[in-house]
């Protein structure tokens, strides 16, 4: 799980500098891990919103 969030900021950083990051405290209410960043020189309500999905979970979210 860390390693993905790893890999995503460090690909972020490749696009311009992070002004924002909020990492959503565990376990979140939806049971994924999930991270919210803003880049610097965006609009304050772009965010990128990212979570990570189990193979196990139900995938509420996709429809699946």
């Amino acid at each position: 799980m860390e390693q993905t969030f790893e890999i995503v900021e460090k690909t972020l950083t490749q696009i311009g500098e992070i002004d924002l990051k909020y990492r959503v405290p565990e376990p979140a209410w939806h049971g994924q891990s999930q991270c919210f960043w803003r880049l610097k020189e965006t609009p304050p309500f772009l965010l990128i919103d990212f979570a990570v999905f189990r193979r196990s979970s139900r995938n509420d979210f996709l429809g699946i």
